[in-house]
């Protein structure tokens, strides 16, 4: 949990400013939670994050995401 926003209210602040700026190439954003319920990689990814990590984590799934959306 952070403290003055959640992972979405960051999001959608995130696509704002770069609706504003007109950024032609959002930024990729993943997002790293605790939620590992049912369903919830599915409702995060409808909600618009570029992917999903759920808690514990390795630190290769961190590289393989940075990787990822490098390419």
């Amino acid at each position: 949990m952070m403290p003055g926003m959640d992972g979405t209210q960051v999001l959608l602040e995130i696509r704002r400013m770069e609706n504003e700026q007109g950024v032609s190439k959002p930024v990729p954003v993943v997002l790293l939670t605790a939620d590992d319920t049912v369903g919830a990689r599915k409702r995060y990814l409808e909600f618009g994050f570029d992917d999903y990590l759920s808690k514990p984590i390795e630190p290769q799934q961190i590289q393989d995401q940075v990787e990822h959306f490098l390419k």
